[in-house]
């Protein structure tokens, strides 16, 4: 086990060039890596961010345009977990206080968020490991919000890019409700199957809102107020799984 002297060595010397704290890889990830850069902890797969780096900041400024903070939610959804970043924007940042759902596929990025990421510290936080497709198509529970941030490497697989899983998500969702969707559109040549797909939504689910975030997209939509509580039963409450 590293000494205290040497996990204090390896945090100063991270200002001047990152330092490797494990590598892992999975089932589903050749390869997962903890880096501390500049003093800060951040997951990587073999091409991509997936938690803490540049991701935290793509959320970070679409939760700021999209006013989270001033939301009045009583229950959110994660679909990608990885080692907890948008979990702590929703909690820090943006003081969200309601009970967190969240679903990862990989166990391994659940343990390297516990290990690394502090993510156990965090209080009304349900983690569920699982494949997000299938949970939310066998689930009746309803959310003020669900973010999906469900990529291999720089790609939403395509079980996540269908109509199917898109109107699933919808059905998630309490009236109001908001649905955020993060695209990778900064990877050479993904700005055209970015804006394909942002058209795909909108042909699905009508009424999104396209935000530009540090060269990614972050599609947005919720689902309206009108429509039949008969239909839709509680909006404000989701039954157990």
């Amino acid at each position: 086990m590293t000494s205290r002297a040497g996990r204090g060595w390896r945090w100063l010397a991270s200002f001047v060039v990152p330092q490797r704290l494990v590598r892992r890889s999975s089932a589903h990830h050749a390869r997962l890596e903890v880096t501390l850069v500049r003093g800060r902890a951040i997951l990587d797969g073999a091409t991509v961010n997936y938690s803490y780096g540049g991701l935290h900041e793509v959320f970070k400024q679409a939760f700021e345009r999209l006013e989270i903070a001033r939301r009045d939610l009583h229950s959110v959804l994660v679909l990608g977990l990885g080692a907890g970043s948008v979990v702590h924007l929703l909690r820090r940042d943006c003081g969200v206080k309601a009970p967190i759902t969240a679903v990862e596929i990989d166990p391994v990025i659940v343990e390297l968020g516990r290990d690394y990421f502090g993510l156990s510290h965090w209080s009304n936080l349900e983690i569920v490991t699982a494949d997000a497709v299938q949970w939310t198509t066998n689930s009746t529970r309803r959310f003020d919000l669900v973010v999906v941030d469900l990529f291999d490497e720089a790609e939403v697989p395509s079980a996540c890019r269908t109509a199917e899983f898109l109107e699933t998500l919808r059905e998630r969702l309490t009236p109001g409700g908001m649905l955020a969707f993060n695209v990778v559109a900064s990877k050479p040549g993904a700005r055209v199957e970015a804006d394909r797909f942002a058209a795909f939504f909108e042909r699905t689910l009508g009424g999104t809102r396209v935000l530009q975030v540090r060269g990614n997209l972050v599609l947005v939509f919720e689902r309206p107020r009108a429509e039949s509580l008969v239909a839709d039963g509680d909006p404000r409450r989701y039954s157990p799984r």
